[in-house]
């Protein structure tokens, strides 16, 4: 049955069903990639098979399965955990390269060193997550909440932060080159020694941040405010920006 499907092209629409995961599962099938799982107890399953580009959306006990899980072994590309409940799962080192996590609930998760490049968060609660030495390189992260999220030296090269809420979050040492940032809320943000290369700063609040030994250069600072104890050289790296007086 997979093989037809496959030249079918049907095998990324495929939904399965628990007898049916346990009936391929028993004839040898490892291959379940871009499958819709639907009521599915995957825990005993998660280890030895390949779910990239699935839908988890409806797996039974999701959350439970990946807090029992080991998930620095395995692949979760291109999945979808669109409004998923992930708050204070252990994600470190795990691939989630291009998921689809929008609206998702991660609260209090530990996501150290995830890869999440391409990957969509849109809207996604990452309050409070310790994100440190991540990749999230071209991510969408258009209005996600990340109050007091650990930034440190994460790679957010080419990233999507407008409307972004990082509120004393920590973006010590991160990459933000070419990253969007514009009208995202950085009060009481940590930005010491940050990476702002081409960065769109547009019309962002900056009077509270902290920036010592920021580097950047070529930045958009149309609109954007900071005061003038920080101590920045704009004027060779950033034009249009309000001082406060």
């Amino acid at each position: 049955m997979v093989d037809v499907l496959r030249k079918q092209g049907l095998w990324f629409k495929k939904t399965i069903n628990q007898q049916q995961l346990e009936e391929l599962y028993n004839q040898g099938e490892r291959d379940f990639r871009g499958c819709k799982f639907m009521g599915v107890e995957l825990g005993s399953f998660l280890a030895d098979i390949d779910i990239t580009h699935s839908d988890l959306r409806f797996v039974k006990d999701l959350r439970d399965v990946l807090m029992n899980a080991n998930l620095m072994k395995l692949n979760l590309e291109g999945v979808n955990l669109e409004k998923a409940n992930l708050s204070r799962v252990v994600l470190a080192n795990t691939n989630l390269k291009k998921a689809l996590l929008v609206g998702a609930d991660l609260k209090g998760a530990s996501l150290t060193g995830v890869k999440l490049q391409g990957a969509n968060l849109s809207f996604a609660r990452f309050t409070e997550v310790e994100l440190s030495k991540s990749k999230l390189q071209r991510a969408n992260l258009n209005h996600t909440f990340l109050q007091g999220a650990n930034l440190y030296k994460v790679n957010l090269h080419g990233a999507n932060l407008a409307h972004a809420d990082l509120q004393q979050a920590n973006l010590s040492f991160a990459n933000l080159t070419d990253t969007n940032l514009t009208w995202a809320n950085l009060q009481k943000c940590n930005l010491s020694n940050a990476k702002l290369h081409r960065t769109n700063l547009t019309n962002i609040d900056l009077h509270s941040a902290y920036w010592n030994n920021i580097k950047f250069h070529k930045v958009n600072g149309q609109g954007a405010r900071f005061s003038n104890h920080l101590e920045l050289e704009v004027s060779k790296n950033m034009g249009n920006v309000e001082r406060d007086s």
